[in-house]
């Protein structure tokens, strides 16, 4: 549905409409990976997460002031489901600088599946199909975001996953 490679290492599982999904092999335990996006200190500096409570029905905010050249955004949300060194679920909805709000929240879910020395990252962002005029091009650029760009990659390199 989207054009581009994906991001070196990164594997496009995408394969429903309105569906981003996108795995990565992490040569870091679960227990690391989980230094990261559960922790406040962790998601702050992977996905600069001003707000991050790891816990059900805890607040997210992310702004993307000077992350890109694109306008600002705040991204926010709640934590749907978490599974200590397994899964985050999270809704993600999306403020731009002009005041344009998404009409309804999206779904983001990280999960972690350790196998043989290494983790399988598994990003899913689901629900772009109840964003009614933004559907088109806000699945296009997550889809850029997440499998095209070093998201993931950007992940492995945090210094909590670090051996």
């Amino acid at each position: 549905m989207s054009a581009g490679q994906p991001f070196p290492g990164n594997i496009d599982e995408s394969s429903e409409q309105f569906t981003v999904s996108v795995s990565r092999s992490i040569r870091a335990t679960p227990e690391r990976i989980w230094r990261i996006i559960g922790t406040a200190e962790g998601m702050r500096s992977w996905m600069n997460m001003l707000n991050w409570q790891a816990r059900p029905g805890g607040r997210m905010l992310i702004d993307s002031s000077g992350s890109t050249e694109a306008e600002r955004l705040l991204v926010f949300g709640r934590v749907l489901q978490i599974e200590e060194q397994r899964l985050v679920r999270m809704s993600w909805r999306v403020l731009h600088e002009d005041g344009r709000l998404w009409p309804d929240s999206t779904e983001v879910q990280i999960s972690l599946e350790e196998e043989a020395g290494t983790t399988l990252v598994r990003l899913v962002h689901s629900g772009f199909e109840k964003l009614a005029q933004f559907q088109v091009d806000a699945y296009s650029v997550y889809h850029h975001c997440w499998v095209q760009a070093p998201y993931l990659q950007r992940l492995e390199n945090e210094e909590g996953a670090r051996a």
